[in-house]
C-alpha cells in the first residue's frame, strides 16, 4: 500500500513536468521567429511554475510522509485488531467452553430438582400418614382414658361390691350359726316329746328361749318363710399373670407371644405352652399386657378368636422402651384371647424383644 501511493505521487509530478516541458518546446518551436523578443517573458512565468511544481513537490512529500505515519498508525491498528480478534475468538471458545458446562450443570440441577420434587411427594405422602396415625393414636388414647376411667369406676364398683359381700358374708355366717342352734335345739324338742313328762320337765330347764336365739323382726321372718338348707359357698375368682422368660430375636408378623413363665393362674384357664387364655366363665374381663423392645417400634394386638380386639405400642429410635395395652372386653365361655406382634419396622435391628427383664407381661381378669 505504501509503494503503490508513492508510485502514484512521483508518476503525477513527473507528467506535471513533462506537460510544462512539452508546452514550453512547442511554444518554442511554434515562435522561433519571436524567441529573442518573448525569452525575457517566457523565463520568469518558468521560473514561478517551477517554485510552485517544487512547493506542491514539497506538499506532496509533505502529504506522503504524512499518509505514511497514518498507514503506519493504521498497520498498528490492524495489528491490535488482528491480536483482538485472536483474543476474541479465544474467549468465544471459552464462553461455548462454559456454555456447554452449564448446560450441563443445568441438566444436572433439572434432573436434582426433580428428583427433590419427588421426595419431597414422597415426604408429603409419609407427613399425611403420620398425621393421620398421630390423629388415630389420639384417639386412641382419649378411648383409653375414656376406658381407664370406666375402669376406675368397676374397680371402685368392684371394691364396694366386694365390702357388701363381705359384710352379707359374715352376716350369712352368722345366720348359719343360728340356724345350727335352732336346728339343735328343734332337735333336742322333738327328742323331749317322746319322753316322759317327767324327764321333759327335767330338760325344758336346760333349754334355750327362741328370743335369746333370734329377735322378733327374725321370728316373725322365720315364721312365714319355709326352712331350706343353707350351704356356704365360695364365689369363683379367675386371674392370671405371666411373663416372657427369655428374648426374641427377631419376632415375625403375626406371631403369638408365648408368656411361658406364670406366676398367678387362677382358675387354670391360661396356658404358657401356647399364650392362649381360654375362657370358662363369661362375663366382662380385664386384660393387660407390656411389651419391652430395643430400640426401634412394634405394634402388638390383643386378639379374640383370630380378630383384633385393642393394640398396643412400644418404640424408640435410640432407647429401650415399653408399650402397655389395655382392654375391657366380653367373653363368652369357649373364646380364645392371646398377644400376637402386628407390625415393626422393617430394619434388621428391629424385632428385638426383651424378656429376661421381666417387663414383658400379660394377665387379666374376670371383672363381674
Amino acid at each position: 500500500m505504501k509503494a503503490f501511493t508513492s508510485n502514484m505521487l512521483w508518476f503525477w509530478y513527473f507528467s506535471t513536468c513533462l506537460s510544462a516541458v512539452c508546452g514550453q518546446t512547442l511554444d518554442n518551436d511554434h515562435a522561433d521567429t519571436v524567441v529573442q523578443n518573448t525569452d525575457r517573458d517566457i523565463m520568469p512565468n518558468v521560473q514561478r511554475r517551477l517554485v510552485t511544481i517544487e512547493s506542491q513537490h514539497a506538499d506532496s512529500l509533505s502529504r506522503i510522509a504524512v499518509l505514511e505515519e497514518q498507514q503506519q498508525h493504521q498497520l498498528q491498528i490492524i495489528a491490535e485488531l488482528v491480536n483482538y480478534r485472536q483474543t476474541d475468538k479465544q474467549r468465544i471458545s471459552d464462553l461455548e467452553n462454559h456454555r456447554e458446562n452449564d448446560q450441563r450443570h443445568i441438566y444436572d440441577l433439572e434432573n436434582s430438582i426433580k428428583f427433590a420434587q419427588r421426595q419431597i411427594s414422597e415426604f408429603s405422602k409419609y407427613q399425611n400418614i403420620y398425621k393421620r396415625r398421630i390423629t388415630n393414636f389420639e384417639k386412641r388414647r382419649d378411648n383409653d382414658l375414656k376406658r381407664i376411667t370406666n375402669l376406675e369406676k368397676l374397680s371402685q364398683n368392684g371394691i364396694h361390691r366386694m365390702a357388701a359381700m363381705e359384710i352379707q358374708r359374715k352376716n350369712d355366717r352368722h345366720q348359719v350359726l343360728l340356724v345350727k342352734r335352732l336346728l339343735k335345739q328343734l332337735e333336742k324338742q322333738t327328742m323331749n316329746d317322746n319322753l316322759p313328762d317327767k324327764q321333759k320337765d327335767a330338760l325344758s330347764t336346760d333349754s334355750v328361749p327362741m328370743d335369746k336365739i333370734f329377735s322378733w323382726t327374725e321370728r316373725t321372718q322365720m315364721k312365714h318363710q319355709p326352712m331350706t338348707r343353707v350351704t356356704e359357698t365360695k364365689p369363683t375368682v379367675i386371674a392370671f399373670r405371666a411373663s416372657l422368660s427369655h428374648d426374641i430375636d427377631r419376632a415375625s408378623i403375626n406371631m403369638p407371644i408365648q408368656f411361658d413363665q406364670i406366676s398367678l393362674n387362677v382358675g387354670r384357664c391360661y396356658s404358657g405352652n401356647t399364650g392362649v387364655f381360654t375362657c370358662t366363665s363369661p362375663g366382662i374381663y380385664m386384660f393387660s399386657w407390656t411389651v419391652q423392645i430395643h430400640t426401634h417400634m412394634m405394634y402388638t394386638e390383643l386378639v379374640r378368636n383370630g380378630g383384633r380386639i385393642a393394640v398396643g405400642y412400644a418404640g424408640d429410635t435410640s432407647y429401650d422402651s415399653a408399650g402397655t395395652g389395655v382392654a375391657l372386653i366380653e367373653l363368652n365361655q369357649g373364646d380364645e384371647v392371646l398377644v400376637r406382634v402386628h407390625s415393626f419396622n422393617h430394619v434388621s435391628e428391629a424385632g428385638h424383644m426383651l424378656g429376661t427383664s421381666g417387663v414383658t407381661s400379660f394377665s387379666g381378669f374376670q371383672v363381674q
